[in-house]
């Protein structure tokens, strides 16, 4: 089940529940909040030839204005929390491995919607152990048939 979902077709959109708009600084600081209170989430982005080449090791901040311009599609990363220095940027994990960007690490501009980044965010609901099932036993570590039984 996903807790949140932020999907905005503009930079200013409108709340379907309530029928408030509300911006990309609030989407931001939205993002902020989730990361703090839930942790970690997937964020997807829009992906030039560029994001394959960028040097993230000299902390630069990957910004989708590739000159050469050649869209190559989207992509998902984890948005893992964010910074300021060198600019305000979210820092990600891709899954390319640790022999990609920075250790496997990237950043990307924050508050302005770079790549479409702050346009497309699922965070999941994670039940607490006691709430998954009532009646799930504690196991020792032979485990049981009826591990996962409610």
């Amino acid at each position: 089940r996903v807790l949140s979902h932020y999907r905005l077709n503009t930079m200013l959109d409108v709340d379907h529940t309530s029928g408030v708009q509300y911006s990309a600084l609030q989407v931001t600081e939205w993002m902020q909040q989730e990361l703090v209170i839930l942790g970690p989430f997937v964020v997807g982005f829009e992906v030039y030839a560029s994001f394959f080449h960028t040097d993230f090791f000299q902390g630069l901040l990957y910004s989708c204005n590739d000159a050469a311009g050649e869209f190559v599609g989207g992509h998902a990363a984890v948005l893992l929390g964010w910074g300021a220095a060198g600019g305000d940027h979210w820092v990600l994990r891709n899954s390319f491995g640790p022999g990609w960007g920075d250790q496997g690490y990237f950043r990307v501009a924050r508050g302005v919607n770079t790549c479409q980044i702050e346009q497309w965010s699922a965070v999941p609901e994670v039940a607490a152990p006691a709430s998954i099932c009532a009646e799930t036993p504690v196991l020792g570590p032979q485990g049981g048939p009826d591990l996962f039984k409610c």
